[in-house]
Order: C-alpha cells, then sequence, then structure tokens
C-alpha cells in the first residue's frame, strides 16, 4: 500500500478503472486496500466540525470480488468505522471502489459523483452531504 495520500493520488492520476484496480490488487488486495482506506478517513476525523451529530453511516464499496461493506458511526465526538453492515444506518453511500478513491482523495466530489451517478445515496441526502466537511481533505 502506497505511504501516503498524495502517492494514491499519483498512482490514480487519469487512470482507467481497469488500472486502478490492477494498482490496488497490486498493493495488497482490494479488502486490506479499503480497509486501510477506511482507518486512514478515521483518523482524519474533526470532532469540532461534525458537532453534536450522533449517526451511523453505511459504505458500501463494489471491489471485483464483490461489495466491501463498512460502518461509520459518528456519536459523542468520536467516529468509529468498522467492517460489516450496519442495523439501521440513517444513510447508505454505495459506489465502485475506483470512484470511491477518487471521492476519498479528492480527485471529485462527493455531488458530483453523486449528480453523475457514481455515488448512490439512500437515506438522509441532508446527512450524506454534510459528512465531508467532518473530515480533514487528505495531503
Amino acid at each position: 500500500m502506497p505511504a501516503s495520500s498524495s502517492e494514491m493520488v499519483d498512482a490514480l492520476g487519469d487512470s482507467t478503472n481497469a488500472e486502478i484496480l490492477d494498482w490496488v490488487t497490486e498493493s495488497g488486495g482490494c479488502a486490506d486496500f479499503v480497509h486501510a482506506v477506511f482507518l486512514g478517513i478515521q483518523e482524519s476525523f474533526v470532532a469540532e466540525r461534525a458537532g453534536s451529530a450522533d449517526t451511523t453511516i453505511q459504505w458500501t464499496v463494489e471491489g471485483p470480488q464483490g461489495p466491501l461493506q463498512y460502518q461509520m458511526s459518528v456519536h459523542d465526538g468520536r467516529c468509529d468505522v468498522v467492517p460489516g453492515t450496519a442495523d439501521s444506518p440513517d444513510v447508505v453511500l454505495e459506489m465502485q471502489l475506483p470512484d470511491f478513491l477518487r471521492m476519498v482523495l479528492g480527485s471529485v466530489s462527493g455531488d458530483a459523483a453523486y449528480s453523475s451517478g457514481k455515488l448512490v445515496i439512500v437515506g438522509d441526502p441532508v446527512l450524506a452531504r454534510a459528512i465531508n466537511g467532518w473530515f480533514r481533505p487528505p495531503h
């Protein structure tokens, strides 16, 4: 796995989805790679930006071997991300792995991903839009 988000941005560049999937596979495999990305998301959480948010977000990232599911719980100024599905998420976000990486790394905004059909939102769309502001951008 790359040492930094800037290395990931460089690797993504103008790559096709197939090239990105090949690169992720060569970097340790999709499941481990996505897990590391979600740990990075958790570490970039800024409690002050989330305010008094008390919510559960379900992520489904579609990889070549099937869906990778993560639940993100924001409560009491903390963000905890664990593999698996949430019982009653407030919003579900679904993306293909290459588009997920582009969004997480800031190459494409959540709004652009949604309007182009690359991000599917099930549940509270206002919450889905707010989430982005709760995290430091990649550096």
